[in-house]
């Protein structure tokens, strides 16, 4: 169950770090490399 929990704060992290990223994507020419820790989130209850 804590491990749920820390997914999706990760998950949500990774949405606040990129959703900016793509908003400057589109009036900068320089793409930010956000490496999204979606690897790190084992679904073990």
């Amino acid at each position: 169950m804590v491990v749920g929990i820390i997914a999706i704060v990760i998950l949500v992290l990774a949405a606040l770090f990129i959703l900016p990223g793509l908003m400057n994507n589109s009036g900068s020419t320089t793409t930010p490399t956000v490496t999204t820790p979606t690897v790190t989130t084992p679904t073990q209850q």
